[in-house]
């Protein structure tokens, strides 16, 4: 489903901001980020160095994560920042800053809807929104809640997480696993139960993804990381083009994660499987004749 060449382009977490604010989805504010070495303040102005560190010197608190190559929420960070001191860090700014590498970019952080909070709210709780175009239409495959858990400033599952299937009202489901499918009928840390428990304003995530990807479809599958701020509004996190996690839908679900859709997907993946690379572009999103 999509080009490799521009999947790695745009797998660049510091371009997806031009993007979402031309289509009115919202995401975390960038007060600073570095794109192969080179710092921009948050309107994408280069800046040095030193500028950068003035513009976090009293921040508060703050997400840091790298734009490219990363996934399952390694090296990513909160960071507490006040009077140009990092209180939560035995190192200096620069040094953070540094150790962060060429390719970064630090967010205010997303203070969660309510409905989130009350199931743990010690990180950015988000809802995996896998989209994909099929025969001209932006579809969505069944949506997860990550949820971090025991003190975990990310949800991501390889980093300790769990998840949980939602429906497409915003309802979850009985019971949330980890990766080894250790399953949990309610959150360990805060004892809040599963079953029927509403989100708020989900729908609208589902909306905004399809949104996103209408805009975008040069690619046929994209993953996204989505959730609810305090005011209700859908905020974009991150989209992933490398990988999406199948396998943790199917399992939360129980189902196939393209439903009834699942028998001319395979019959099209067959085709596919035949047509040298250099012609698939004729058969893209379904089509069975070139």
């Amino acid at each position: 489903m999509n080009d490799s060449s521009i999947a790695e382009a745009l797998s660049d977490k510091n371009l997806l901001p031009l993007i979402a604010n031309s289509l009115g989805i919202k995401m975390p504010n960038h007060i600073v980020s570095r794109v192969r070495g080179i710092y921009h303040d948050s309107s994408m102005n280069l800046i040095s160095e030193n500028e950068a560190i003035r513009l976090l010197e009293n921040s508060g608190t703050v997400f840091a994560k790298p734009s490219i190559d990363t996934s399952s929420g390694e090296k990513c960070v909160r960071l507490c920042i006040k009077n140009g001191v990092v209180r939560n860090s035995e190192y200096e700014l620069k040094t953070i800053l540094e150790g962060l590498g060429q390719d970064f970019c630090i967010q205010q952080c997303v203070i969660c809807h309510e409905s989130i909070r009350k199931i743990y709210a010690g990180c950015v709780n988000t809802f995996r929104v896998i989209t994909y175009i099929w025969k001209n239409e932006v579809c969505t495959m069944p949506v997860i809640m990550r949820i971090g858990m025991g003190g975990a400033v990310v949800d991501n599952a390889h980093a300790g997480g769990m998840f949980i299937a939602v429906s497409d009202d915003g309802i979850l489901h009985e019971k949330a696993f980890t990766e080894f499918k250790k399953e949990y009928e309610y959150h360990p840390d805060t004892g809040l139960i599963f079953k029927d428990y509403r989100i708020y304003g989900f729908k609208e995530i589902l909306f905004a993804a399809k949104r996103m990807h209408g805009a975008l479809n040069q690619l046929g599958v994209i993953n996204w990381d989505f959730t609810i701020d305090e005011g209700g509004n859908p905020v974009l996190i991150e989209a992933n083009i490398n990988g999406g996690s199948i396998w943790m839908i199917e399992m939360a679900h129980g189902i196939g994660c393209f439903g009834e859709r699942t028998p001319e997907i395979l019959r099209w993946m067959q085709l596919m499987k035949h047509i040298p690379k250099s012609q698939r572009r004729a058969y893209l999103y379904g089509k069975m004749h070139g």
